[in-house]
């Protein structure tokens, strides 16, 4: 009977052992797969950059000020101008006769800036006499028709009256209105006759014509207000101009020099009074030369330089101007906008030009951190000389760069300028250095040696609950049992057959 037994079971224990056969043989396929993955990441071979993607570049010196262009850093332009200036406003009503000066004209106080057309005044006087007439007309009859009213009144009854005192209220509430209008249009008149007298607008002080805002005019400059603005003269100050890339290197109170354009040997001392970003300026190529001031393409600010001395300024004269006293040894520090960083295990990087026109990513030192503008001053890995791109994940080393911005090409990423984004130049595969690699990525030690333990595999792993009910189907266990009987039957059937011989 045991011999039955063990017959029947006996293919549930070689399933159970079939079965942890093969989650061994997957779990080393498995193994096997992520090795061979991890060996042809490190080994593939290393594709490259696409040479049809061009990088934009930007010069380190603009995007700091602190630029060498022709032997002068951290330089502007500026031009000198007053500090007190007059707005003459026009009359929207009246129409100007002749325009007296024209911009640039030196003007002295109670010279004519223009006078205005006399002809429609005139005509509109006119106009206002004669409404004054007639009203004065109309309240003449009126009172000649309240004197008749009066008279026949006393010839009626009583009960009659009330109508002609009606009459009569209607009339004089008619007279006191004319009245009233006969007076203002006098002064109408009167004001007019001044005007028309006094028809010359003249300047309030000794100045220079800056802007003419007149409709008819072709001339550029009509940014004021006003119909004239007049600039005084005495009391200069510099006006620079500054793109919105070089504003953060600017604070209120930095020493300056400024510099004749003429002769550089001449020059005057000052400090910044204020910087204006809350109006912008128009970039002018013959005002502006350096990239520091009105740089093309950009939104430019003005910014006004109190100087200790005026000696021979001239109102509307061009100069330059450079940070920091002149001759001394004052440090410059190149302080960048954050966004053209990124991080990457701990350190600081830009993606920069190098040597061979391509894209490279070098590491920098940071020093302090402006809150108000953003910026970090760069202790060491850039010069004012080098170049850099805009961080992007689309970017990678050995990528061609290119300072004309319609040239540049690089692709759209979603995680475009995010610290966070990794860069995509350890994407493409390659292995340069193994330091690179976690060296616990494949570390054999770090693979649980029980993972296919024998000893670790719980008998009840195959236990015959979790069998599927196709894997030992029962009419297997019948026909197993069946055929076990059967075996038997002939074996006890010999054995009868062996004793009865």
């Amino acid at each position: 009977m045991s011999q039955n037994n063990e017959s029947v079971y006996l293919p549930v224990e070689e399933k159970k052992n079939k079965g942890k056969m093969i989650g061994m043989i997957i779990g080393i396929l498995i193994l096997a797969g992520i090795i061979a993955a991890a060996v042809f990441y490190i080994w593939k071979p290393n594709q490259g950059p696409d040479d049809s993607i061009k990088v934009f570049v930007t010069n380190v010196g603009e995007l700091t000020g602190t630029g060498n262009i022709s032997g002068a850093a951290n330089r502007y332009s500026g031009i000198v101008e007053t500090q007190k200036s007059v707005t003459v406003e026009k009359d929207g009503e009246m129409e100007v006769d002749e325009l007296k000066v024209k911009v640039g004209d030196i003007v002295k106080e109670g010279d004519v800036l223009f006078t205005y057309d006399t002809d429609s005044l005139k005509l509109s006087k006119s106009e206002k006499e004669l409404e004054v007439e007639q009203l004065q007309s109309e309240n003449d009859s009126s009172v000649k028709q309240v004197e008749q009213i009066n008279k026949e009144m006393q010839k009626v009854k009583a009960e009659d009256k009330f109508q002609y005192e009606y009459q009569i209220l209607q009339l004089q509430t008619t007279i006191k209105k004319n009245e009233y209008d006969i007076k203002s249009k006098k002064l109408e008149i009167k004001d007019i006759e001044k005007t028309i007298n006094d028809n010359k607008v003249k300047s309030e002080i000794d100045g220079i014509v800056k802007t003419i805002n007149d409709s008819n005019s072709t001339d550029d400059q009509q940014t004021d207000s006003g119909f004239i603005t007049i600039m005084a003269v005495g009391n200069y100050r510099i006006k620079g101009t500054v793109n919105e890339q070089n504003v953060r290197n600017l604070s209120e109170g930095d020493a300056v020099t400024v510099y004749s354009r003429v002769d550089s040997s001449i020059t005057w001392k000052g400090t910044i009074d204020s910087i204006d970003t809350d109006h912008t300026e128009e970039n002018s190529q013959s005002d502006y030369y350096y990239d520091g001031g009105g740089a093309s393409g950009s939104t430019n600010y003005p910014f006004y330089v109190e100087l200790d001395s005026v000696d021979g300024l001239m109102m509307g004269q061009h100069v330059y101007i450079e940070m920091g006293d002149a001759g001394s040894d004052q440090e410059i520090k190149m302080a960048l906008y954050e966004g053209y960083l990124f991080k990457e295990g701990g350190a600081d990087y830009v993606w920069a030009k190098d040597e061979n026109e391509k894209l490279q990513k070098r590491k920098v030192t940071l020093g302090e951190y402006d809150e108000d503008f953003e910026t970090y001053v760069i202790v060491e890995g850039l010069s004012p000389e080098d170049y850099i791109a805009w961080p992007s994940d689309a970017l990678q080393e050995g990528m061609a760069v290119t300072t004309n911005a319609s040239q540049a090409n690089v692709p759209e990423t979603d995680s475009e300028g995010d610290d966070s984004a990794i860069d995509s130049s350890e994407e493409d595969g390659t292995l340069t250095d193994d330091s690179e690699l976690d060296d616990s990525t494949f570390d054999d030690s770090e693979l649980d040696d029980s993972t296919f333990d024998d000893s670790e595999l719980d008998d009840s792993t195959f236990d015959d609950a979790e069998l599927d009910d196709s894997t030992l189907d029962d009419s297997e266990l019948e026909d197993s049992k069946e055929g076990d009987l059967e075996s038997d039957d002939s074996a006890s059937e010999s054995i009868e057959s062996v004793e009865g011989e």
